[in-house]
């Protein structure tokens, strides 16, 4: 949709009560809506916040600017190059920090996420991204502990935060160098 100098993406939703606009990672500017909400309300809030979307928009591409260019390569070629690479990593990384936990670890895959480093299943298996492969090591054994400690706290609890802080006493600085990516 168009609005006179905004282009966006337009989500309705029957949950959401109100109209709210985001920036993601690319600079894409998405607006969510309720169902019934009139065109033109979508169109005059959306208008009421140029200012801020321009801003956002531009500190998300200048953000982007700055990655070192594995880490802002968004091909499948790209992935398919450095997939094996990143499963090995992955598994001595794993291997390595379970050293401390003793959890039973079912499976580790590599995938190529849009908006996230890692994820975890009940069932035991963990999920990382391909693109570990290029962060500081400090990053890549913050992923691999969250992702670890989930198997024991499904939840970001104050249990799970005190699981990762006892084995990264200073998660939030990396958690924080990370989200800054």
């Amino acid at each position: 949709m168009i609005d006179a100098a905004v282009s966006y993406e337009l989500r309705r939703s029957a949950r959401s009560r109100s109209i709210r606009i985001a920036v993601d990672r690319h600079g894409r500017v998405r607006v969510s809506a309720p169902v019934r909400a009139r065109k033109e309300d979508i169109e005059r809030v959306v208008h009421g916040h140029r200012g801020w979307i321009a801003q956002a928009v531009g500190k998300a591409l200048e953000r982007r600017a700055q990655l070192p260019p594995d880490l802002a390569a968004e091909t499948y070629a790209h992935y398919l190059r450095y997939k094996e690479r990143a499963r090995l990593l992955a598994h001595r990384k794993v291997k390595q920090w379970n050293a401390h936990f003793g959890f039973t670890v079912k499976r580790i895959a590599i995938k190529r996420f849009s908006s996230r480093w890692g994820s975890c299943s009940y069932q035991g298996n963990i999920n990382l991204h391909y693109k570990l492969l290029f962060l500081p090591d400090r990053l890549l054994d913050y992923v691999v502990v969250h992702e670890l400690c989930h198997l024991a706290h499904l939840n970001h609890s104050p249990a799970f935060w005190a699981a990762v802080a006892r084995v990264l006493p200073d998660w939030r600085t990396r958690r924080a160098e990370l989200q800054s990516l």
